[in-house]
């Protein structure tokens, strides 16, 4: 998609227990870390925490400066814009009347409503296994 083309979305974000609506939502990020592919610090307070998960939104920005935000990621500058917000949650959800396209590790996908939750019990795998030594 185009920036030229890009319409802002109004979303509403529940970020554990509390609502926020965006009027004009660029992007939300949901990440555990910091760096994007190509060295892109799109999120730089991100971490990987075991009960926590980091979110960044782009709201009411004009494309001009969109393009100043995308130059500045590479620097984590771009924390500094009063048009973005960060969160530390471990609940997130987000519903929207219009579809909203998502990437997930390189998956992509559309949903207007989506919940996102971190894990608060370890995995535990059952089965056959080999333990690797070295």
């Amino acid at each position: 998609m185009v920036i030229k083309d890009f319409k802002p979305l109004s979303v509403r974000l529940d970020l554990d227990g509390e609502t926020k609506q965006l009027d004009k939502a660029w992007m939300i990020t949901i990440s555990n870390h910091p760096y994007f592919g190509g060295g892109m610090k799109i999120n730089p307070e991100a971490s990987i925490q075991p009960h926590t998960f980091s979110v960044l939104v782009v709201e009411n920005i004009t494309k001009w400066k969109l393009l100043l935000f995308f130059i500045s990621v590479y620097g984590g500058k771009h924390m500094k814009l009063k048009e973005v917000s960060h969160f530390q949650v471990s609940s997130l959800a987000i519903d929207s009347e219009t579809p909203i396209q998502f990437q997930t590790d390189g998956q992509i996908g559309v949903c207007k409503s989506c919940l996102v939750r971190k894990e608060t019990e370890s995995r535990k795998i059952f089965g056959a296994f080999t333990k690797l030594t070295s």
